[in-house]
């Protein structure tokens, strides 16, 4: 196959998916605002698949990759035609980031993964990263797990658990045994997502899964999947339906014969989106997953959306269940004293807006190691219960996907902007040591740019980080032009000082003064079209230089 074609299908695809929405996800204002235009006008349109053909698209970028590494070889012969890239950051901004996990004896050592970045490595509590699995076909990580009998090894669940209106699929699991240096492939790529790996503490060849599943298709190839030979073989041990995956799965580490795992009604297809649903349930196990009892006492029996669990190290009878509800806010927050026989309703007053009304993005609650009574709810922001009330407990990016203690007091955040760490807790209230990690060039750019008045000086615009600009020497300097998530820039080829700046949702600012002033614009290009989360955007070469940008319409601005 030829470089172009690839390249051509890569770019139809991705105007595609940027253009998903989800049908449950209009159910609120803002989300109707983020998702635009319906997901099924584009899908139905992508003729001739129905149905996403992820594993073609997985072919087509490996095949991509073969020939890239063979013109670098062909290159390094005396060849013609080389391809040589640079990497220019940011190492200040990075990007997503889905989960975490510390070595269990060195609080230094930690591996953060990326939905799109892959799995980096830091030996000194985040100051300096080293990227340890490009070479992986799926750099889209969901869980990442030390094995605590034997913390050389280390497993990684692939696919973003999110599950976003651009969907990050997975490859299955894999095994490093050097702590994440150099990694091998263990199997479930049908799977789809795995959000959670679960090792047995007193077995390291006992390991569960919780897998998603593929969310383009309604299959049985998701729940709970368990192996007794160290993952060279998987059984599923636990199924509820053919839209429902397992989102969390937790162990009994002094008993670990028993597991909590709670489901979720997610399907994200070309035709359908599915949040919520009858499914979410929370089930245990107390024969190693053999057979599995849903739980009742007091959780939620009406239809819900995405769960999430955490267990006391201290008490591992004393279990909580988060509950996001069907119009994507906080729908409780749930504790047991006895292994799940019964279940108290937490205060979860001041949480109401903790998701801001898109809580399939979230769903997830953490507990403090050292102190089981320290809970967490991660949201736009972390929260943290106080007493009998709700603070906010960290100011660091928003978005907040991970939380992960150590026995020495640190404190490893996961955000949208990357890894935030504490070394020290001021008590209730903020954090008020929190630092941002740099030198993580994992940000999730949308378009890049460069300015022709300044060609050293180029733009990105990024998920969830705006729109940033940089020079050749500024890997850790890169500066946000604008918040939000950003998209083009464009610029005037007659004035340095007259450009465009576009983020979300067709919402294009305008400068003619270098970026010390800008005339705002509206979403839609002010109109009253659908349009595009990811609008186009460009200036024609041609005099007169006007910009051109599209709802559904095209419009060009002749002023």
């Amino acid at each position: 196959m030829s470089k172009f074609p690839i390249t051509l299908s890569i770019a139809f695809l991705l105007l595609i998916l940027a253009s998903c929405r989800t049908q449950q996800e209009a159910t609120m204002n803002s989300l109707q605002k983020k998702a635009e235009p319906y997901d099924q006008f584009a899908w139905q349109r992508a003729y001739p698949d129905r149905t996403f053909d992820w594993k073609g698209w997985r072919n087509a970028m490996q095949e991509t990759r073969l020939q890239e590494t063979a013109v670098q070889r062909l290159s390094s012969c005396g060849g013609s035609n080389p391809v040589s890239w640079t990497q220019q950051g940011p190492g200040n901004v990075a990007g997503r980031l889905n989960a975490l996990a510390v070595h269990p004896e060195n609080d230094s050592m930690v591996l953060a993964g990326f939905s799109g970045g892959g799995l980096f490595k830091s030996t000194d509590a985040g100051t300096s990263w080293t990227s340890v699995f490009d070479e992986n076909p799926e750099l889209s990580i969901g869980d990442i797990t030390f094995d605590p009998s034997n913390p050389s090894v280390v497993y990684a669940g692939t696919g973003d658990p999110n599950i976003p209106s651009i969907v990050f699929n997975g490859s299955g699991i894999f095994k490093s045994s050097d702590t994440g240096e150099t990694w091998e492939y263990l199997g479930l790529e049908d799977q789809g997502i795995i959000s959670k790996v679960v090792v047995d503490p007193n077995n390291s060849t006992i390991l569960y899964a919780a897998a998603m599943g593929n969310p383009y298709v309604r299959d049985n190839e998701r729940g709970i999947y368990k192996s007794t030979d160290g993952g060279l073989n998987w059984t599923q041990v636990l199924f509820v339906s053919d839209q429902a995956g397992a989102s969390d799965l937790v162990i009994n580490e002094d008993n670990p014969q028993i597991l909590y795992a709670s489901f979720w009604d997610r399907i994200r297809s070309n035709q359908e989106s599915i949040i919520y649903g009858p499914h979410a349930k929370v089930y245990k196990s107390s024969d190693g997953g053999a057979t599995w009892d849903v739980l009742g006492g007091g959780l939620p029996t009406a239809i819900m959306g995405r769960t999430g669990l955490a267990i006391s190290k201290q008490d591992p009878n004393k279990v909580y269940a988060i509950f996001v509800d069907t119009l994507s806010r906080p729908g409780g927050l749930y504790k047991t004293l006895d292994g799940g026989n019964t279940w108290e309703a937490m205060n979860i007053n001041g949480l109401q807006d903790a998701y801001a009304d898109f809580g399939w993005y979230f769903g997830k609650v953490r507990i403090n190691d050292a102190n089981d009574d320290d809970v967490y709810v991660l949201g736009i922001l972390c929260w943290r219960k106080t007493g009998s009330s709700w603070q906010i407990a960290a100011g660091a990016h928003a978005d907040c996907h991970d939380l992960v203690f150590t026995p020495s007091g640190f404190r490893y955040l996961a955000t949208d902007g990357g890894l935030y760490t504490s070394f020290t807790d001021p008590g209730p209230g903020f954090f008020t040591s929190w630092t941002k990690s740099k030198n993580l060039p994992t940000t999730q750019f949308y378009h890049t740019s460069y300015n022709p008045h300044e060609p050293g000086t180029y733009y990105g615009g990024a998920q969830d980080n705006g729109i940033q600009k940089s020079s050749v020497a500024g890997f850790n300097n890169w500066v946000q032009v604008f918040s939000a998530d950003g998209f083009h820039t464009v610029f005037d080829p007659t004035d340095p000082n007259h450009f465009w700046a576009e983020i979300q949702n067709g919402t294009i600012h305008e400068t003619t003064t270098g970026g010390d002033s800008w005339t705002f614009g509206q979403s839609c290009l002010g109109t009253t079209d659908r349009c595009n989360w990811n609008a186009p955007f460009f200036i024609s070469e041609h005099p007169s230089h006007w910009p051109y940008s599209a709802t559904y319409k095209a419009y060009a601005s002749t002023s």
